[in-house]
């Protein structure tokens, strides 16, 4: 069965909102895909990615469209977010770490950087430390902070730059396996 796993008490009463943190590795361990909701209990609960969005856009709620079934896409105020049957978003990666700006927390609490560095931006909290355990594999980089793949998913949304995978490209993938398949047996 699944287990809910919920911040401290204390932190969920003073926090805005809450979303889950989730994320699928593939079969060699990389990240390629994040759910945009899970259900859990009878309910629907958003990723952490969807709810900052919401509050940055100041939308009323997140909405699913489901279609036969399965979760088609999901939308906050005019932006969708295209899903695939199971409900979960392709990652396109921006590149390596560091990619996304990064402050220091230390820099930021010895006043060191400009508060209006943070006007109009969303702004993630994580560790890039690899000791801590919350780095994950991407196409570009062996040892990406967890941090930076949440900045990817939302960057990705505001700029609109989607993959999507299609019966088309799936017949295209299929075809190009088999005829380097031919050729590999071949030669």
């Amino acid at each position: 069965g699944q287990d809910l796993e919920l911040a401290l008490p204390s932190l969920m009463k003073a926090c805005a909102s809450f979303g889950l943190a989730n994320f699928h590795r593939d079969t060699e361990g990389g990240l390629r895909y994040q759910p945009q909701f899970i259900e859990y209990g009878g309910r629907l609960y958003p990723s952490i990615d969807m709810q900052l969005l919401k509050l940055y856009f100041d939308a009323p709620s997140t909405t699913v469209r489901v279609q036969q079934g399965f979760q088609a896409q999901v939308e906050i105020g005019d932006f969708v977010l295209p899903t695939d049957p199971n409900g979960r978003y392709m990652l396109n990666f921006d590149g390596p770490r560091g990619t996304h700006d990064t402050v220091s927390m230390i820099d930021v609490m010895e006043d060191r950087v400009p508060p209006d560095k943070f006007t109009g931006k969303i702004v993630i909290i994580g560790s890039p430390a690899l000791g801590l355990a919350d780095v994950v594999t991407s196409p570009f980089d062996p040892a990406l902070p967890g941090f930076e793949l949440h900045a990817n998913v939302i960057d990705n949304f505001i700029q609109r730059r989607f993959l999507q995978r299609t019966e088309i490209t799936k017949v295209i993938d299929l075809s190009l396996i088999i005829l380097f398949g031919v050729l590999l047996g071949f030669f």
